[in-house]
């Protein structure tokens, strides 16, 4: 999420950032290949996301996809524009607008892993801090 955004989702509270951020993050491994047109997904907020495809016609051929929350408007489509990114504790696919989640629905009651690991503890420090961070990778960098 860029700055602007976080600030802006920060200033009406810590449970809508958490939403929000929680719901960029999925309950499991999910690669481009699984990323088909309708195909739902859990997300940690407790809310699905789904898949959306667009047709885009000649010259170009191609679909279009998108990740969409249960708080995007047809008008605000994330679009999926880069997939398959490794990282320490998963697959990272980027989008370019927030996948927003309905904020009418409660928070979950969320409970951490039975063994937590390191990226659970960082993620969820963050956003219990109200303040999310970037957890470094292994050589130390963000």
């Amino acid at each position: 999420l860029f700055e602007d955004s976080i600030n802006g989702f920060h200033s009406s509270g810590r449970t809508t950032l958490n939403q929000i951020l929680l719901t960029h993050i999925l309950t499991e491994e999910v690669d481009s290949s699984d990323l088909s047109c309708n195909a739902e997904f859990a997300a940690l907020s407790g809310q699905p996301i789904k898949t959306a495809c667009l047709r885009i016609t000649p010259p170009l051929a191609t679909t279009a996809k998108f990740q969409i929350g249960l708080g995007n408007s047809a008008a605000d489509k994330p679009l999926l524009f880069a997939t398959n990114t490794p990282a320490s504790n998963g697959i990272l696919h980027v989008v370019d607008e927030v996948i927003l989640p309905d904020l009418n629905i409660p928070d979950p009651i969320f409970f951490p892993p039975s063994t937590p690991n390191q990226d659970w503890i960082i993620v969820n420090s963050a956003l219990l801090a109200g303040a999310p961070r970037v957890a470094p990778n292994e050589s130390g960098s963000p």
